[in-house]
């Protein structure tokens, strides 16, 4: 999914989606790409909005021309007003067979090899990662 705008980080997701701020001089998809082709992930299909395909697509031959071997993503181009489920449904036509799915601004270095070994041994319907996030301090109360 790489069609987020970023509110909160307004105004440098003004004309780029979240997923392509750099971070170490490198858009933030450019690590989930590597992470899902390092995990052995041979299909891949980016979904943005009309409002950001050209800036996906460049970055899209960019990272191509650079990584020769990589797996071809292919952009999908949904409504700005679609969500996560929408876009599923739309794509239910072409998933065939067990997906993952991804949000473009992830940065994680979890095992998905394994994720995915636990989800065909349990025969699930559906796996999810979630994080355990420490608790929020109460208003007032700064953090260090």
């Amino acid at each position: 999914l790489a069609g987020e705008s970023g509110t909160r980080l307004y105004p440098l997701t003004e004309k780029i989606p979240t997923c392509l701020l750099p971070v170490a001089n490198r858009p933030i998809l450019w690590y989930t790409l590597q992470h899902l082709e390092m995990s052995g992930v041979t299909a891949i299909t980016i979904a943005t909005t009309d409002r950001y395909q050209g800036v996906m697509q460049t970055f899209l031959q960019d990272y191509h021309d650079t990584h020769v071997n990589s797996e071809r993503a292919e952009m999908r181009v949904f409504d700005e007003d679609q969500d996560s489920a929408d876009i599923l449904r739309n794509l239910r036509g072409e998933i065939k067979k067990d997906f993952i799915l991804v949000s473009g601004d992830l940065l994680a270095d979890f095992p998905l090899q394994r994720m995915a070994h636990i989800h065909r041994t349990n025969d699930s319907t559906v796996t999810a990662l979630l994080l355990d996030s420490p608790p929020k301090p109460p208003p007032g109360v700064a953090v260090p």
